[in-house]
């Protein structure tokens, strides 16, 4: 089954759920760095980051992802890129 970009655009159908189904999706995340607040910013200005409070969200966005079927690979946080928890491929 070929994979398009109507499946991330429309609405799920049989077809996107069998493929959901059949599949093992992977997201590879980031564990949130201490230097997060060091983040690098282009269009809003700078407002205080709750660390405690962005590793929890960060947890749940992964446990959430798993719940979808997705299996997360977690890498440790990376000091010198402090807003890289998110892998893109």
């Amino acid at each position: 089954m070929k994979l398009t970009t109507s499946l991330w655009n429309d609405p799920p159908n049989a077809q996107h759920l069998q493929l959901l189904q059949t599949s093992m999706l992977i997201a590879i995340t980031r564990k949130v760095s201490d230097r997060i607040a060091q983040c690098e910013l282009t269009h809003v200005d700078r407002q205080p980051i709750n660390l405690s409070l962005a590793r929890e969200q960060h947890d749940t966005y992964e446990r959430c992802l798993a719940e979808l079927g997705c299996k997360v690979q977690s890498l440790p946080a990376e000091f010198d890129l402090p807003d890289s928890v998110f892998v893109e491929d």
